[in-house]
C-alpha cells in the first residue's frame, strides 16, 4: 500500500502566482486566488506547478509561495508541491529547501533540457524518491521537458516506494488509460493534467484532475467530479462542455495556454495580466476576445 495515496482524490487546481509589473509575487492576490480555491471547492492545490510559472521562479520565492498558500489553506486540504528542475542534482537541492515547510506530497517532473532514456528516466525518481520526506508524485509533460515518460516506465513508476501518483500531462489518453488498468490493482493515483481528457480520465478510474483553467473558474471542474462520483455520466459530459468552453480564454489568444488563465482570471480581479517573464502577457489585443468568453460562460456581465 502507498503512504498517504489516499489522500489523492477530486479537483486539484495548478496555482497561478499573480505578479506585478516587475516580476515579483503579488502576494495580497496570491492570497485572494488562494482564497477563492478553496471556498469554491478545490481538494487540494498543485503549488509551483507549470501554470505557476515556477521555471522562472527563484528557491526564495518558490518557498515564499507555499507559506503563503499553507497560511490560508491551514491543513484543511493537502498541497502538492512541484519541484521543477531540469536535473535530479537540482531537485535535489529543491527538495531539501521545501521539506521543512511539510507539504504533504513533492512532484517532479522528467529531467529536461537533454534527451534521457527511459531507464535514466527511472533511475531519476528512484533517486528523489528515496531522497523525499514527503510521498513524491511524478509529473508527464513533454511539451515542455522533451522527455515522455512511456507506458512502460509509468507502469513501473508504482513499484518505487515513495512513489505514490502521477500527474500526467502529456495529452496521450491511449497511454494514460493504457497504465491506469494495468495497474489498477495498486494503490498508485492517476491523475488527469489535461482539461479536454477531464471526463474520459475520470470514467476510466482517474484518482484526481489538475487544471489550470481551473483558476479561472473552479465550478465546472467541481461538477465534472461530483458527476463521475455519483455515476452522473450525462453530468459528466455536459460540464466537460463547460470545460471546453472556458478554455477559449487561451485557445482564443492563439494558444498562449498560462497567460491567457491569468489575463482572463485578471478581469475578475484575482490576478494580473502580468508574467514572470514580461514578453509573455498576452497582448492586449487578445483581451476582448478572453473578455468575450467569460461573458460567454457567464462569468462576466454581456455588454
Amino acid at each position: 500500500m502507498k503512504s498517504n495515496s489516499g489522500q489523492i482524490q477530486g479537483v486539484l487546481p495548478a496555482l497561478l502566482v499573480p505578479v506585478t509589473p516587475d516580476g515579483a509575487t503579488d502576494i495580497p492576490l496570491l492570497t485572494t486566488q488562494v482564497k477563492y480555491l478553496l471556498d469554491a471547492g478545490a481538494h487540494g492545490i498543485f503549488v509551483n506547478g507549470s501554470t505557476a510559472e515556477s521555471p522562472y521562479m527563484s528557491i526564495d520565492e518558490k518557498v515564499e509561495v507555499i507559506r503563503t498558500v499553507q497560511a490560508v489553506v491551514q491543513g484543511n486540504i493537502p498541497l502538492f508541491v512541484a519541484c521543477i528542475q531540469p536535473s535530479t542534482r537540482q531537485v535535489l537541492q529543491e527538495l531539501e529547501a521545501v521539506a521543512p515547510l511539510q507539504p504533504e506530497f513533492l512532484v517532479a517532473t522528467t529531467p529536461f533540457y537533454f534527451g534521457i532514456t527511459q531507464q535514466a528516466i527511472l533511475d531519476h525518481y528512484r533517486v528523489l524518491a528515496a531522497a523525499s520526506s514527503r510521498p513524491l508524485l511524478a509529473y508527464d509533460i513533454p511539451s515542455c521537458t522533451h522527455n515522455k515518460i512511456s507506458c512502460a516506465t509509468m507502469t513501473a513508476l508504482p513499484e518505487i516506494p515513495n512513489i505514490v501518483g502521477i500527474k500526467d500531462s502529456s495529452g496521450d489518453m491511449e497511454k494514460f488509460t493504457r497504465a491506469l488498468h494495468a495497474c489498477s490493482d495498486s494503490a498508485f493515483a492517476w491523475i488527469q493534467g489535461n482539461d479536454y481528457l477531464d471526463g474520459s480520465s475520470l470514467l476510466s478510474g482517474a484518482a484526481a484532475l489538475v487544471t489550470g483553467t481551473g483558476n479561472v473558474d473552479l465550478t465546472p471542474y467541481v461538477d465534472i467530479w461530483n458527476a463521475a462520483q455519483s455515476g452522473d455520466i450525462a453530468g459528466v459530459w455536459k460540464a466537460q462542455q463547460r470545460i471546453n468552453h472556458l478554455c477559449q480564454v487561451f485557445e482564443r489568444a492563439e494558444g498562449n495556454v498560462i497567460p491567457g488563465i491569468k489575463s482572463a482570471t485578471a478581469f475578475l480581479g484575482r490576478c494580473t495580466h502580468h508574467t514572470r517573464m514580461s514578453s509573455m502577457a498576452v497582448p492586449e489585443g487578445y483581451h476582448g476576445a478572453i473578455r468575450g468568453v467569460l461573458q460567454e460562460v457567464g462569468l462576466l456581465p454581456a455588454r
